[in-house]
């Protein structure tokens, strides 16, 4: 239990340092959790965003595709083409709950980053169309 606490307290303090705009502690910060716990979802997706953020849209789209994988219900891995959305203070669009929407951009044949077509996007959980 000792170390799933270390851990936690290191994550929340590695999301510190992405919001303050440290990227580059966040960034040693995500890749330091992620070696000793690969599956973490929660490291999966922030560090997706922050790749996101830099345009490194092929290994962010990994990520997220793998967070997705690992845990489909989980809330920050869920997604929708419906909603009704709302521009925040900082410019991101934001559902009622509070959900960020986020798009991916298509190259000029129509594929997502890492050459998966548009119509193969993120995996759906089981069970979903």
């Amino acid at each position: 239990m000792g170390q799933a606490r270390t851990t936690e307290a290191f994550f929340y303090k590695t999301v510190a340092k992405h919001q303050q705009g440290d990227l580059r502690g966040a960034e040693k910060g995500y890749r330091k959790i992620l070696r000793h716990a690969p599956n973490n979802v929660a490291t999966l997706i922030n560090f997706g965003i922050l790749l996101k953020e830099r345009d490194e849209l092929t290994k962010a789209f990994e990520l997220f595709t793998q967070a997705v994988s690992l845990a489909p219900e989980h809330a920050d891995s869920l997604y929708t083409r419906a909603g009704s959305f709302r521009q925040d203070n900082l410019g991101n669009l934001r559902n009622t709950g509070g959900f960020f929407l986020q798009g991916w951009p298509l190259d000029a044949n129509g594929r997502l980053p890492g050459g998966r077509p548009a119509n193969q996007g993120l995996p759906f959980p089981a069970g979903r169309p």
